[in-house]
């Protein structure tokens, strides 16, 4: 019963780690090439990285956390293949939007 309402604040630890993590990385790997991100980089950067949580949620984290309900499944490959696609050409498109 009181399983569902521990997965929330999990699930915002996640995204808070997990995001910080990667728009760090991100942001690194731009300053190693010397390129600069604005506004709305940063803002390209988050849709990314709620993306990619969003895959390893749905793929991994699930399956390991305090709910242990119906409806737990994978995401299909062509999804998986279409989201990674999505926020790959997002992450490629941040240099040209300063």
């Amino acid at each position: 019963m009181l399983r569902p309402f521990l997965e929330i604040p999990r699930i915002i630890l996640i995204i808070l780690i997990l995001g910080t993590l990667f728009d760090f990385g991100v942001i690194w790997i731009y300053h190693l090439l010397d390129m600069t991100v604005g506004r709305t980089g940063y803002f390209l950067i988050t849709i990314a990285d709620l993306i990619f949580i969003f895959i390893f949620y749905r793929n991994k984290f699930q399956f390991h956390g305090f709910y242990k309900g119906q409806g737990r499944q994978k995401l299909s490959a062509g999804a998986n293949y279409f989201l990674m696609a999505a926020a790959s050409i997002i992450l490629l498109a941040v240099p040209f939007f300063n």
